[in-house]
C-alpha cells in the first residue's frame, strides 16, 4: 500500500478545497494500480460540496481513469461543476443559505 499523496488546493464558490491524489495506492494486479482521491473542504472546514454534505470525500479510480480528465484538479472541477447543476443540491445551498428561527 502506498499513500503519498500530491495535494493541490482550488477555489470553488468561495471555497478553499484540498484534492490529495494517490495513483498508485494499491495494486490490482496485472501491472495495474488504483489510486485514492480525497476531497476536503478547508475554508471554510468541512463546508459542504456538491461531491459531499460532511465536506470530505474518498474517492476510488484507477490512474488511467484520472487521466482522461487530465489529472486530479480537472477531474474534481468536472465532478462538482456537474453535482452542482443538481436539484438536490441547489436545494441544499438554498436552505443552508437561509437564517432557521427554530
Amino acid at each position: 500500500m502506498k499513500d503519498d499523496y500530491t495535494r493541490n488546493e482550488m477555489t470553488w464558490d468561495g471555497i478553499t478545497i484540498e484534492i490529495g491524489w494517490a495513483p498508485e495506492y494499491f495494486s490490482i494486479g496485472d501491472g495495474k494500480t488504483m489510486g485514492h482521491l480525497e476531497i476536503r473542504s478547508i475554508d471554510p472546514e468541512r463546508e459542504p460540496l456538491p461531491v459531499t454534505d460532511t465536506g470530505y470525500r474518498s474517492h476510488w479510480m484507477t490512474p488511467e481513469e484520472m487521466d482522461q480528465y487530465g489529472g486530479p484538479l480537472n477531474f474534481v472541477e468536472a465532478w462538482i461543476g456537474h453535482e452542482a447543476q443538481t436539484q438536490s443540491w441547489i436545494d441544499g445551498k438554498l436552505k443552508r443559505a437561509q437564517l432557521e428561527l427554530f
